[in-house]
């Protein structure tokens, strides 16, 4: 009975694990409450794991998402957008929107790479369900590269997008990378001197 209750409380954490690292699209009926602190009013911040769900990670042994969670008031839907450099310019490769039918919310974003560190896909998390996208595999590699990502909390402005996740990729090994934090990176584009950049934001979309 003792083994069955904990295996029973793994399936548990792993139906939700799995809609936020997976990009399943598993119904859930309430956002769930697994961070150490949760968000302010108006806030997206980065998300903390619990011991339970850590150890959980490491017995599936996959690799952990970038997790973040919000909490927004007034917004009548939420757009994440995937930029791609090019010309000195981010270009829009890729996005999704979800509409907002409370007056206030809290969710979940999880994105989720590749080996080589690059974007492989994204799933949002709240009251409704889990949606998500995912990128098709990129042909080309890079033999260096690095990432950055939003550290600390963030307040959420309405309409204005908010850089999550910027990466920069390098065709030779011995290239030298600067790689700018996703703010920086979304307002200097120009600045970008990798071979390949890619940056990830989300926007609230004020109630009209």
């Amino acid at each position: 009975m003792k083994l069955r209750k904990i295996a029973n409380r793994l399936s548990a954490l792993l139906l939700t694990l799995c809609c936020a690292m997976t990009l399943g699209s598993c119904k859930v009926t309430e956002t769930a409450t697994t961070t150490t602190s949760i968000p302010g009013k108006n806030t997206i911040q980065p998300a903390v794991l619990t011991q339970e769900e850590s150890n959980l990670l490491e017995l599936l042994d996959v690799q952990q998402p970038m997790l973040f969670d919000f909490s927004v008031e007034g917004a009548s839907s939420y757009r994440v957008e995937i930029f791609t450099l090019q010309d000195g310019a981010w270009q829009p490769s890729g996005g999704s929107t979800s509409p907002i039918d409370e007056p206030d919310l809290r969710g979940r974003i999880a994105l989720t790479f590749g080996k080589d560190g690059r974007f492989a896909g994204i799933a949002f998390q709240d009251e409704d369900g889990v949606s998500r996208i995912s990128q098709d595999p990129e042909t080309s590699a890079f033999l260096s590269h690095a990432s950055t990502s939003v550290a600390d909390p963030i307040e959420i402005v309405l309409d204005e997008p908010i850089a999550l996740w910027a990466y920069y990729g390098e065709q030779e090994a011995a290239a030298s990378t600067t790689a700018y934090f996703p703010d920086h990176a979304l307002q200097n584009p120009q600045e970008i001197q990798s071979d390949f950049a890619q940056l990830i934001t989300i926007t609230f979309a004020a109630a009209g």
